[in-house]
């Protein structure tokens, strides 16, 4: 946490952002129970982004209280938005994890194919 972090640059279609934190998904969920998406939609088409723009203490403690209160996705700063897709750049060496896991650095770039999990039910 008292490390320096690079700024990570989200573009889309819709422009650019920046923060110190990224998380992107396509569900309403994140870590389990904890809505961070409310406007996600699977079959949308889109996938969605929260930046977060300074990752430190402060930030810890708005996104404990965000999980307490059942508002997580208002805390931190954090800015929400939408987009088919994502590229990630930073000037300096980031690591890039997806799903809790070590994959590799940025640059990185994100798309959705909408529709394309079928799940059966019998």
């Amino acid at each position: 946490m008292r490390e320096a972090k690079a700024e990570i640059c989200v573009s889309s279609q819709a422009g650019r952002i920046t923060g110190e934190q990224v998380v992107i998904g396509n569900g309403r969920l994140y870590g389990g129970p904890f809505v961070l998406f409310p406007e996600a939609d699977p079959q949308d088409g889109f996938l969605n982004c929260c930046v977060i723009p300074h990752a430190g203490w402060a930030a810890v403690a708005a996104c404990a209280w965000g999980i307490a209160t059942g508002t997580l996705s208002r805390r931190a700063g954090m800015r929400h938005f939408q987009a088919e897709a994502f590229t990630l750049t930073s000037s300096a060496r980031t690591p890039l994890e997806i799903d809790g896991e070590l994959v590799g650095e940025l640059p990185a770039k994100f798309s959705v194919r909408p529709r394309a999990l079928r799940v059966i039910v019998p």
